[in-house]
């Protein structure tokens, strides 16, 4: 039997390409289209047509655009793209956004090819791209803006963190098995690593942060990655592999696993 090899091969990049950059995010929608998200700007590229091209965008309350960031994470949950943090690119910054787009919306374009791709077809190269050049897509703010230089009153301080901060080189994922919503964890804040554990209630609208109590906790930590592995029982887990230690500048390469049921370390 012939051992198995693998292979790279570059992709051709027809179209508009969205350029050289570092930090941006990329999700799989539909198992056709990638979309890139980075420093403001919305791509997609067509696996079957091989094209890539700029996505128009507007923003629901016209309360400005999704700030230009990088080291933010993106992640699909059915048919809408949510993006949380990232450093902010005119102030260096870290974000505290939330956003969520459609990539479904009701005017048909993308409904269309994900039911002619459901039934085994394949929509012609320049119908598809017609149809989903007839509106652009619309950003909703999924929580209010907030940055270091913020306020808190005494009264949100008595209270306690109602949100994360604002932060980039975290990791944030979809959590299903139990419930639908977003758990970000780590990350920088312009000052300090992070290791608390925030979770987004889709259905709720609500942010909640998780306190381990006296258990063990991984470390502090930025530019890790994680994964949702669902196990056998149903519930799953989140893998949380390496990573750096900003101050120290000390890589890391421990693996850690959160009970989706429990949320325990």
């Amino acid at each position: 039997e012939a051992p198995y090899t693998t292979g790279w091969e570059c992709l051709p990049s027809n179209g508009l390409n969205p350029g050289p950059r570092q930090g941006h995010s990329l999700v799989l929608f539909a198992e056709r289209f990638l979309v890139l998200f980075g420093g403001g700007e919305l791509f997609e590229y067509d696996l079957e047509g091989q094209l890539w091209r700029a996505v128009d965008s507007s923003v629901e309350d016209l309360s400005g655009d999704p700030l230009p960031v990088e080291m933010h994470q993106s992640m699909l949950l059915s048919t809408t793209m949510y993006v949380f943090g990232g450093q902010i690119a005119s102030s260096s910054k870290p974000s505290a956004e939330l956003w969520a787009v459609n990539l479904a919306p009701s005017d048909l374009r993308w409904p269309l090819l994900v039911l002619e791709r459901k039934a085994g077809g394949s929509v012609p190269h320049n119908i598809a791209h017609g149809l989903r050049q007839c509106m652009p897509l619309v950003w909703k703010r999924v929580r209010p803006s907030a940055t270091v230089d913020e306020p808190v009153s005494p009264e949100e301080e008595a209270r306690g963190p109602m949100a994360p901060s604002g932060r980039y080189g975290h990791t944030a994922v979809v959590s299903q098995p139990v419930k639908d919503r977003i758990l970000v964890f780590g990350g920088n804040d312009g000052q300090f690593c992070l290791n608390d554990l925030w979770e987004w209630d889709l259905q709720q609208q609500q942010w909640q942060l998780h306190q381990p109590g006296a258990a063990a906790v991984p470390p502090p930590r930025m530019h890790h990655t994680a994964v949702v592995h669902t196990t056998t029982d149903g519930t799953g887990e989140l893998l949380v592999f390496g990573g750096a230690r900003y101050l120290s500048g000390a890589f890391l390469n421990d693996l850690w696993s959160l009970d989706l049921g429990t949320l325990a370390w």
